[in-house]
Parts: structure tokens; C-alpha cells; sequence
């Protein structure tokens, strides 16, 4: 994971540190075609920031389970740190890891829009400053993305460790390592077995399937109901006239959502503790439900021309 670095390094190297300083030295502190510099760097960046980008949620995991457990590899990353040149670059492993070079492209776009602006229209710098905000624009929405699905994808390779399965229900493949799998919330909420007694359950929502699972030790949960795709999910509330006379013991109940497996004629009811609670979770089930509609082609007949003349 820590390979990816390197290329980050040779790059900014090759195509912005060593064309500066000979600009520099060649035309004094006064340089021209920066726009340029910039254009053929963003181009050159973009697959070892993305490469960079994918490792970095498991660099973050890692330095952080290092840490925790006070490992010779954690007391190597403090020795870095005191590092004299280290120090003098003002950089330590946090910077390098964390932030360093996806905070330096975001930078980047703002200060070259401050050039941009100063820069005369009739300058042919002004046109190549303004393609390479745009590429390095580009650069860091396409950073955004590879974040947002690494960390995603490292949250449901750690999830899929900590499932299991109740022994009655049958296990099915949840396809939590497919690239494209997305955790959209998860959450603890109630289930009123009998009248005065409740189970706690932990309800993931994913954009395939919502689990129905009882929480065990250390962050691990057992599938306690067979789970339900997004295709034959509904859910429902029941608002309560009034709630003056509710006891404060029971004040949960008044948040319920049921949950139906259409076409199974299978439902649960849980309560949610807080209004904001049980709205976010028919938001996000809204959600996933729209963009799976929305993502999906609905073909019931094939129609193909046999003959276009009568």
C-alpha cells in the first residue's frame, strides 16, 4: 500500500519541481508558461493519485491498528517524524498519508485561479491556466469518488467479517465485494417481542439488501431474518394522534417503521428512538430505492421490426 507513494514523489519531481527551478534560474523570478507546467503534470498525476488514493483508506487502517497496539512499525513512524528533514519540510507521516497530496491538489486549483486572474487575455498563458484549473478541477472530483468508494469498499470488507448467521436462516450471497456495493446506513433500533419485553436489533442498509441482525460482542452481528432486496422492500410508519400520555418507559414506541418483504407477507416492526431517526432511515430507503428504479432497465416485451412495408 505504501508503493503508491513513491510515484507521487517522482512526479511533482519531474514535472513540476525541477521545470520550475530551471524557469527560475533561466528567466529570473518573473517565469511564463506556468499554465503549461501545470497542464502536463495534471496529466501525468492522475493515475498515480487515483492508485494513491484506492490504497489510502487501508494505509489509514493500518497505521491506526499500529498505532493502537504500540508495534515496532508505529515507533519507526515516530522516529520519521523527528526526522531533521522531516521536520524541516514541516511534513510528518500524517501529512504523507492523510492529507498531504490530496490537500495539495485541492490548493492548487485556488492558487492557480489566482494567477488565472492577473494573467493578461491576450497572454497565451491565459488559456493554458485556465485548461489546467480544469483538469486539475477534474482531478479532484475524480479524487472525491476513488475516496468515497475505497472507503466504502474497506467498510464492507470489514463488515463482511463481522456477519453471521442465525442457524434458521438460510445464508445467501450478500455480494459485499463487488466494487460497486455501497452501505447506505446502518443503525441500532427496538423490537417489541411481547408486551413488556424488547429486543435490541441492528438494521444495514445496503443498496442490494436490508439485514435484519442482532448485535453480538465487539461490533459483530448474527442475520436474524432472511434478508430483504431493495426490489421487494416497502416501508411504513404509523403516527401516533398523541403522545401527552405516553410514558416516558415505552417514549420509543412512539417512533415505529415497519418493514414488509413484499410478496413474502412478511413484516417487522421496529421503533426508532428519535423522530429524526426513523425520517432518516425512510429517506435513505427512498433513496436507494429511487437510484436502483432509476439504474435499472424495464423491458417486459422485446419488440424487433419484422416488416416495414404493408
Amino acid at each position: 500500500a505504501f508503493n503508491s507513494v513513491k510515484p507521487l514523489i517522482d512526479i511533482h519531481k519531474k514535472h513540476l519541481l525541477e521545470p520550475l527551478l530551471h524557469r527560475i534560474n533561466t528567466q529570473g523570478k518573473f517565469i511564463t508558461n506556468i499554465g503549461e507546467l501545470f497542464l502536463n503534470w495534471a496529466a501525468a498525476a492522475t493515475v498515480p493519485y487515483l492508485k494513491y488514493t484506492e490504497k489510502l483508506a487501508t494505509v489509514r487502517e493500518l497505521i491506526k491498528f499500529e498505532k493502537n497496539r504500540q508495534s515496532r512499525f508505529a515507533e519507526w513512524l515516530y522516529k520519521v517524524d523527528q526526522n531533521p528533514k522531516v521536520m524541516e519540510a514541516s511534513l510528518d507521516h500524517n501529512r504523507i498519508f492523510f492529507s498531504g497530496f490530496i490537500g495539495h491538489t485541492q490548493l492548487l486549483s485556488l492558487a492557480l485561479n489566482s494567477v488565472y486572474k492577473k494573467t493578461k487575455e491576450n497572454d497565451m498563458d491565459h488559456v493554458l491556466l485556465k485548461n489546467a484549473i480544469d483538469e486539475i478541477n477534474k482531478l479532484n472530483r475524480k479524487i472525491d469518488e476513488m475516496q468515497d468508494s475505497a472507503l466504502q469498499n474497506r467498510h464492507l470488507r470489514l463488515l463482511a467479517g463481522r456477519l453471521t448467521w442465525k442457524n434458521n436462516v438460510l445464508a445467501n450471497d450478500l455480494k459485499l465485494s463487488e466494487p460497486n456495493r455501497r452501505l447506505i446506513k446502518e443503525g441500532a433500533v427496538t423490537r417489541k417481542r411481547e408486551k413488556w419485553i424488547t429486543s435490541n436489533y441492528y438494521l444495514i442498509l445496503l443498496d442490494n439488501y436490508l439485514l435484519i441482525t442482532e448485535p453480538q460482542k465487539d461490533e459483530h452481528y448474527k442475520i436474524s431474518e432472511k434478508p430483504i432486496p431493495i426490489e421487494f422492500l416497502k416501508i411504513e410508519t404509523k403516527n401516533f394522534a398523541s403522545t401527552s400520555n405516553v410514558n416516558l418507559s415505552t417514549e420509543g414506541e412512539i417512533y415505529p417503521l415497519k418493514v414488509r418483504y413484499t410478496g413474502q407477507n412478511v413484516s417487522y416492526t421496529f421503533y426508532a428512538e428519535t423522530l429524526a431517526e426513523r425520517d432518516s432511515w425512510f429517506h435513505s430507503i427512498n433513496q436507494v430505492q429511487s437510484k436502483k428504479v432509476k439504474n435499472s432497465i424495464f423491458e417486459p416485451f422485446k419488440i424487433s421490426i419484422l416488416a416495414d412495408q404493408f
